[in-house]
């Protein structure tokens, strides 16, 4: 009891040394300093996104073979992750619970095919020349 009381103690003391460092970092954020370490940031973010741009389209002016070559590439990528989980789709049909599921899926269809037969029947019933404008 005692090993649990402290291992307990010892977690809570943790837990309020990251929250009290989490409370300092937001506070110096606030001051002067802070501003200026996050305008810093920001514009070197900013500097990094037009230099990704820059290399970008430079490569493109390049070799534009290699801008089709990678676009290519990424298209037989995203076919084959298609086909992958068609595959796994599959193969899961053919263990017992998509057995199940195709059993259920198939007496449903034909429920449903049966329910708009006698729909059909029904509608030429009740109002025949009705029935002969349905089909």
């Amino acid at each position: 009891r005692l090993g649990r009381a402290w291992r307990s103690w010892g977690g809570y003391v943790h837990e309020r040394k990251v929250m009290r460092g989490r409370q300092a970092a937001a506070v110096h954020t606030l001051g002067p300093a802070g501003r200026m370490q996050r305008r810093a940031l920001n514009s070197w973010r900013a500097w990094k996104q037009d230099a990704i741009a820059l290399l970008s389209a430079s490569r493109g002016l390049m070799a534009p073979r290699l801008g089709r070559a990678w676009r290519s590439w990424g298209g037989y990528v995203h076919e084959r992750k298609v086909m992958r989980g068609r595959q796994a789709a599959a193969v899961h049909t053919l263990g017992p619970a998509g057995r199940m599921q195709r059993r259920a899926l198939n007496s449903w269809r034909a429920w449903k095919q049966d329910a708009i037969a006698l729909l059909s029947a029904s509608r030429g019933l009740m109002a025949p020349r009705l029935g002969r404008a349905w089909r």
